[in-house]
């Protein structure tokens, strides 16, 4: 009762303008990924026409009326600047200018003054998991004569259509979604669990989630499991280090990771058996090398949605991706941006006995470790938020979530 009271004082009963700010910006961006994935709106086409022109001039009016001008950090200078060089490259070969105006508008809705105050960035990861756990709830009401029936749900998700001829969204993309939702409960399970005394009270909230544990197994998505347990893994060290030496730090991630080694020689999951599981691609090595071996070497990229463009295939690699849609200088600036947000996060974690001793602050903490971990990771394996995307959404709320405590804590500390 205590958490659901602090929940609501944080969003609900302060800032109200804040928090209509955030659920329009949340419920823009998605509307805008899936206009475009799902019915692939934007493109330069007279019938699709006004439908994209609409979208944008609302974004566009929506983003002039409400939005405080504020500085830039680092963090999202270089973000942005990643996705202008994208569009620099769109523009000269006049592909891919509709994902660049629409990824820009979807950076300007989220990164803004606004988003570094606390009940517009709580309001924000909440109102992104309302949304993407109605995207999966109607995902799987679409295949609902086979929800319980199914052992896995990979092959049917994957490849299927309802009995309207409506497209289901990608099993890789439902599984994304659940861990994002996993994600933030266990962020807030966290919290509760080092801020309250009563810790096997408390143990009763994991209870919460099991059927999305459940779901995400079922749904066979490799990338999704592997990329959740590292965030998992990630954090758990993070807490290492802020309890013992080095050393043992060491010693004890050699012993887990010779474990999992061991243990995978007995495990079958989908189709792979072994340690199968990491190294068989799915075709994804071969798109890579074809990347490399088809294609020059680029200083400048092809523009936003390259691979599809040059090479017709998904490279499924983020880093990669950034090389074909920006080149080599983009490439060096997204990676400047993650190397950025590292620094801040080590920042941070100088703070951490006084970010524990408010629920707000380590709640946002854990979500940033585990977010972090789990997109960058992800990024191994799909373009994620290279692109306009649900993953791009999610970054924008993780960089908001750094900026916020570095301004909180960092910042105020330095000035003293």
């Amino acid at each position: 009762m205590k958490l659901i009271n602090k929940i609501v004082d944080v969003l609900f009963l302060k800032n109200l303008k804040e928090i209509i700010l955030s659920f329009f910006a949340i419920f823009l961006s998605i509307l805008i990924v899936f206009y475009g994935t799902e019915f692939r709106i934007y493109s330069i086409d007279a019938n699709k026409f006004y439908q994209w022109l609409l979208i944008i001039l609302i974004c566009t009016i929506f983003l002039i009326y409400f939005y405080k001008k504020d500085k830039f950090s680092i963090i999202e200078r270089l973000f942005i600047f990643y996705f202008i060089l994208c569009g620099i490259c769109s523009f000269y070969y006049t592909i891919g200018i509709e994902w660049f105006l629409l990824s820009l508008i979807v950076l300007f809705l989220n990164l803004n003054k606004l988003s570094k105050n606390k009940n517009y960035l709580i309001s924000s990861i909440i109102f992104n998991n309302i949304f993407i756990l109605s995207i999966v709830i109607y995902s799987f009401y679409l295949v609902r004569e086979i929800f319980f029936l199914a052992d896995g749900y990979y092959g049917i998700i994957t490849f299927g259509k309802n009995e309207k001829g409506v497209n289901i969204p990608r099993s890789s993309g439902l599984s994304r979604s659940l861990c994002y939702v996993f994600i933030t409960l266990l962020s807030v399970y966290l919290s509760i669990i080092i801020s309250k005394k009563n810790k096997l009270r408390n143990s009763t909230y994991a209870l919460l989630f099991l059927p999305i544990i459940i779901l995400i197994y079922k749904l066979e998505s490799r990338g999704s499991l592997l990329c959740l347990i590292f965030s998992i893994y990630s954090l758990g060290n993070t807490y290492l280090i802020l309890k013992i030496k080095f050393i043992k730090i060491i010693f004890i991630n050699l012993i887990i990771l010779f474990a999992l080694l061991v243990s995978l020689n007995y495990i079958s999951y989908r189709e792979f058996n072994g340690l199968e599981i990491l190294y068989q691609s799915s075709g994804r090595f071969e798109s890579w090398i074809k990347a490399f071996t088809e294609l020059p070497f680029l200083i400048f990229g092809y523009g936003l949605q390259a691979d599809r463009n040059i090479l017709n295939l998904n490279i499924s690699n983020l880093y990669i991706y950034a090389y074909l849609s920006s080149g080599i200088f983009g490439l060096f600036v997204l990676l400047s941006h993650i190397i950025a947000l590292i620094k801040y996060l080590l920042d941070i974690l100088k703070y951490f006995y006084k970010i524990k001793k408010n629920f707000i602050s380590l709640f946002i903490f854990n979500y940033c470790i585990l977010i972090f971990s789990y997109f960058a990771f992800r990024g191994l394996v799909e373009n994620s938020f290279a692109i306009v995307s649900l993953d791009l959404i999610i970054w924008l709320t993780l960089i908001n979530s750094v900026v916020y405590l570095k301004n909180l804590y960092a910042i105020k500390e330095s000035s003293r």
